[in-house]
């Protein structure tokens, strides 16, 4: 097992840059004649200053209102951008069909990217006692169920690519059939 390296740990940079930080300000303050630590106390003071200055800055009413407006429009015109996902009319009805001796099942998730329906959670499914197999892809596809422990290693590495193209083939020739 590899060891791991402590210097590429985020809490060892953190902490080594803030160790960094503060040794150059003792050496700072040092070389300048200037009391010990006076520098990290102007910069507190800096940043104390800063904080106190933006909590009392005066906001007028409608200047908020407008903000709240801006955020409002710009949401509304965010969400209008989004495409909107078509409904699936097979999503419902087709997640399950015979293939190649063996009943498969999936799921339909909808692809943002691709703009489009995939399958997703394909399973082929026992013969004996229709469990979800287990499937391992090793210079072909075993599949084994684990209740009864029936094994099919007879099946091409590729087997599931080819049960996700019939799939998709027979979506498509059922659109084709309803949609002459």
């Amino acid at each position: 097992m590899a060891e791991k390296n402590w210097t590429k740990s985020p809490w060892a940079i953190g902490l080594g840059t803030a160790v960094f930080s503060f040794c150059l300000s003792v050496i700072y303050d040092l070389v300048k004649d200037k009391p010990l630590l006076s520098s990290i106390w102007s910069i507190i003071k800096w940043a104390g200053e800063l904080i106190w200055k933006i909590l009392n800055f005066n906001v007028k009413l409608w200047w908020i209102i407008l903000f709240v407006i801006l955020v409002i429009i710009v949401l509304y015109i965010i969400d209008s951008a989004k495409p909107k996902i078509k409904e699936n009319s097979l999503s419902e009805t087709y997640k399950e069909d015979r293939i190649k001796g063996l009943r498969w099942s999936w799921e339909w998730e909808y692809s943002t990217f691709n703009q489009s329906w995939i399958l997703s959670d394909l399973k082929a499914h026992c013969p004996k006692c229709d469990t979800p197999m287990i499937a391992q892809s090793s210079y072909g596809l075993y599949l084994d169920c684990p209740r009864c422990d029936f094994k099919d290693h007879t099946r091409p590495e590729d087997e599931l690519d080819k049960v996700q193209r019939i799939i998709i083939d027979n979506v498509n020739r059922r659109k084709n059939k309803n949609n002459p």
